[in-house]
């Protein structure tokens, strides 16, 4: 009987990591054995210790922490190395679960052999590498070579064979990358698990694809569409680039962003209604400490949409795709 483990690395923002573990304890907590969570940044200690106690309360999970925050690879790399389970899927904060079935069915494809990993594609690297990965591994056309840190399901064994750097990685002109068979003809960069995509295709496994289901600024035709988050088909999504606002922009004191046009406040009104509905929708996990931290949360909120002149009513069509997404 093999055993299963979530890791889910967090920098600590108490609602929208209730609201991933809300839906996780409402939705799909039996299909796995264990929940590995490193919460890492400079939460305040009471509230660190608020978040712990409702947390723990369940028995799979397990928490690590760590009070300065660490960059994502390093510390999926630490929840790896501390799990004992034979198989597990790395997840993300932002990134919820919502219907039954599939964790259980994706776990399955790894521990019956069908598959050596279930993976959800993305490039982040240059088109120089992308195309040295193609050239090795015989891609197809429009390769996206490398996997998102996030619904990737595999052996534990398999990401320990791996140097298990997990992180952004770089790579200078001339360097020998032998698992391609590619010297570097100028520097370039790949974003986290850019690195660990690459040695995983090396291992030789097989890969069956998923979506990742990203949100993205015009979700509002893909919504009218029924395409995309909304396709009926979308059992998790990914609302992307939230892991600042916590620590930074929530801040009363913080420097906010400049926004050049109505697109990029589009895109920042795509992120704040999240924020919004975490606050909203995870009061039933709430102690005094958490209750008094969302004041000062929702104050950062309305910081945010007012000095960055978001629209209150793109933020409200957002929100009410998304809660008609998971039935709230």
């Amino acid at each position: 009987m093999t055993s299963r483990a979530v890791l889910l690395p967090t920098p600590g923002d108490p609602f929208m990591l209730l609201m991933w573990f809300g839906l996780f304890e409402r939705v799909w907590q039996k299909e796995v054995d264990q929940l590995l969570i490193m919460i890492n940044g400079p939460v305040p200690f009471e509230v660190r210790n608020s978040l712990t106690q409702i947390l723990s309360k369940n028995k799979k999970v397990i928490i690590r922490i760590r009070e300065n925050m660490m960059d994502h690879g390093p510390a999926i790399t630490e929840l790896l190395r501390y799990c004992q389970q034979d198989h597990v899927v790395l997840m993300e904060d932002d990134a919820p679960t919502f219907k039954k079935g599939v964790i259980d069915k994706l776990f399955g494809m790894v521990e019956s052999g069908e598959v050596g990993a279930v993976v959800s594609p993305r490039g982040c690297t240059s088109s120089m590498l992308i195309q040295a990965i193609d050239l090795k591994f015989n891609l197809g056309p429009n390769p996206i070579p490398n996997f998102w840190p996030s619904f990737l399901f595999i052996k534990r064994d398999d990401l320990l064979r791996t140097d298990q750097n997990f992180a952004a990685k770089f790579w200078h002109k001339g360097e020998y990358i032998k698992e391609i068979d590619w010297t570097v003809d100028e520097d370039v960069a790949g974003d986290t698990f850019v690195w660990a995509s690459i040695q995983l295709r090396a291992l030789g496994l097989k890969f069956h694809y998923v979506e990742q289901y990203h949100r993205y600024p015009e979700d509002a035709k893909y919504y009218a569409l029924k395409a995309g988050n909304f396709d009926g088909v979308a059992p998790w999504f990914h609302i992307g680039s939230l892991s600042g606002f916590y620590h930074q922009l929530l801040k009363p004191n913080s420097v906010l962003p400049t926004l050049n046009n109505d697109d990029e406040r589009l895109e920042f009104c795509g992120r704040i209604f999240w924020i919004e509905m975490c606050l909203k929708y995870t009061q039933h996990y709430w102690d005094e400490t958490i209750r008094a931290e969302a004041e000062r949360y929702k104050t950062g909120i309305d910081r945010v949409i007012e000095g960055l002149k978001l629209n209150r009513a793109h933020i409200k069509m957002f929100r009410k795709m998304y809660e008609e997404l998971l039935g709230l």
